[in-house]
C-alpha cells in the first residue's frame, strides 16, 4: 500500500521509482515555480489544482512514510579475534557550525508559494465554515419563523372556534329567552281566558237565580 502510494506520488512529481530525494527536491522546485497560480494568471483553476498536488506529492515523498527504507547488510562472521582496544581518542571541542547558505531565488519564491497556498487554503475554509454558519442561522431563523406561524394560526384557530362556540351559546340563550317568553305570554293569555270565563259564568248563575227568584215570586203570587 505503501509503495503504491509512492509511486503515485513519484507519477505526479513525473519521476520514477527509483527517484531519491535530491531528485524529489529538484523536480518539486522545478514543478511549484511552473505551476504557481501567481504565474499563470489565464488558468488558474487548474494551476492551483496542479500546484496541490505537486506539493501533496512532496509533503508525503519527504515524510517517513515516503522515504524508501532499505534492510541492514548483513553483517560478515568473524574470522579473527576482535583488535584491540584503544585508548580513548583526547576530547575535542566540536567545530563551530557554519553559517546556514543564504536561500536562492528559486527557493525564497518557493517558500512564497507555499505561504500563499496555505493563506488561500486558510481563507477558503473560513468562506467555507462562514458560509455553513450563514446557511444553519438561515434554517433555524426559518424553523422559527415556522414555528411562530404555525402558533399564531393555532391560536388564530381557536380563537375563532372560540367565537364561533360562544356566538352559538348566545344564540341558543336568545332562543331560549325568546321561548319562556312566548310561553310566559301563552301562559298569561290562558289564565286571562279562564278568568274571564269565570266571570261569565258566575254572571250567568247569578242571572239564573235572578230570574229563578222572580219565577218563584210570581209562582207564589198566583197561589195566593
Amino acid at each position: 500500500m505503501a509503495q503504491s502510494a509512492r509511486t503515485k506520488h513519484l507519477k505526479a512529481l513525473g519521476l520514477p521509482d527509483t527517484a531519491d530525494d535530491a531528485s524529489i527536491k529538484k523536480a518539486f522546485r522545478k514543478l511549484a515555480l511552473m505551476y504557481h497560480p501567481d504565474r499563470n494568471p489565464t488558468n488558474v483553476e487548474e494551476a492551483t489544482e496542479r500546484f496541490k498536488q505537486i506539493n501533496e506529492a512532496n509533503t508525503y515523498l519527504t515524510s517517513a512514510a515516503g522515504r524508501v527504507r532499505t534492510p541492514p547488510a548483513p553483517e560478515p562472521a568473524p574470522t579473527r579475534p576482535p583488535p584491540r582496544r584503544r585508548p580513548p581518542a583526547p576530547h575535542r571541542p566540536p567545530p563551530s557550525e557554519k553559517p546556514k547558505p543564504k536561500p536562492t531565488e528559486e527557493e525564497a519564491d518557493l517558500k512564497r508559494a507555499q505561504r500563499h497556498h496555505a493563506a488561500a487554503e486558510a481563507r477558503r475554509q473560513v468562506q467555507e465554515r462562514e458560509t455553513r454558519r450563514r446557511a444553519s442561522a438561515a434554517a433555524a431563523r426559518k424553523r422559527e419563523a415556522d414555528d411562530l406561524a404555525a402558533q399564531m394560526a393555532a391560536n388564530e384557530k381557536r380563537q375563532n372556534d372560540r367565537q364561533r362556540k360562544d356566538s352559538i351559546n348566545a344564540a341558543k340563550a336568545r332562543e331560549a329567552e325568546r321561548n319562556r317568553q312566548q310561553e310566559k305570554l301563552r301562559n298569561e293569555a290562558r289564565v286571562k281566558r279562564e278568568r274571564e270565563e269565570e266571570i261569565r259564568r258566575r254572571r250567568q248563575e247569578a242571572e239564573d237565580r235572578e230570574q229563578e227568584r222572580i219565577r218563584r215570586g210570581r209562582v207564589e203570587g198566583h197561589a195566593r
